[in-house]
């Protein structure tokens, strides 16, 4: 591959993927970024490399599909549509992104969009949701209440990053306290239990944590009178597989 791009004249591998808009057709933007690499790149790649590239045990290209599929569909090339059953836009309603450049979790939005789009295992798509909003897509619903009760909580999420992680908690029946890592891994910390005492929402049978069990965690709602509106300010482990976060909202409303 390399030395055709150089000018050589090799031959493409057997396995050879092909073109990636498709033989005769060209890239519309050649110079186009994708995954930190120009379409051009990419279309050597697929040109010249097939799914015996690798490591046999551990190859780079799985399949044509699906390596090359989302790349193709975002160089513009027209033999390419997303598919029906992906995850999606990270804007639940498909609206742009409003900041397309911006990094989260080591990925541009626009290059986790993508993701998004061509990701058809349905349970990576709680993950993409979390993005579209560290993306800058507009929230659901405004907080404009004049003080707090625990229903205002219902069926709402809330986010917060702390170094490579990034953590989400919601509340009501599909409720979920959940951790995705730097390397894009979605652990659900535990879901949505109840509350505790008005004061603290429980969440347990999270993803396994080798011999400590389940993961479980809690978080802690806090009144304070200078908070307009509920938000995580802080996420710790205080032990193995057990997380604590705490949620500041406004000042309670009168019972």
């Amino acid at each position: 591959m390399v030395g055709a791009q150089c000018g050589c004249n090799n031959d493409p591998a057997p396995d050879a993927c092909g073109p990636l808009c498709g033989v005769g057709a060209s890239l519309p933007d050649p110079e186009k970024e994708v995954y930190g690499q120009t379409c051009e790149s990419w279309d050597f790649m697929s040109t010249y490399l097939g799914p015996a590239y690798g490591e046999p045990d551990n190859p780079v290209i799985r399949s044509c599909e699906e390596h090359f599929s989302g790349i193709a569909y975002a160089c513009g090339c027209s033999v390419v549509e997303s598919p029906t059953d992906g995850c999606g836009t990270l804007c639940g309603d498909g609206s742009a992104l409003p900041q397309p450049t911006k990094v989260v979790n080591a990925k541009t939005c626009q290059d986790l969009e993508l993701l998004s789009l061509f990701e058809r295992d349905t349970t990576q798509c709680r993950r993409y949701e979390i993005f579209g909003t560290l993306c800058g897509c507009p929230r659901s619903a405004v907080y404009e209440e004049d003080c707090f009760k625990l229903e205002h909580l219902q069926n709402k999420t809330y986010y917060f990053g702390a170094g490579g992680s990034v953590y989400s908690a919601s509340f009501g029946g599909d409720g979920y306290f959940a951790q995705i890592q730097n390397n894009g891994d979605l652990f659900i910390i535990g879901w949505f239990n109840g509350f505790d005492n008005d004061t603290v929402a429980m969440f347990g049978g999270g993803a396994p944590c080798g011999t400590y069990g389940p993961r479980s965690g809690s978080v802690l709602i806090v009144e304070d009178d200078l908070t307009k509106s509920p938000e995580i300010t802080y996420v710790i482990e205080p032990s193995i597989c057990v997380y604590q976060a705490e949620l500041k909202v406004p000042k309670f409303c009168d019972a």
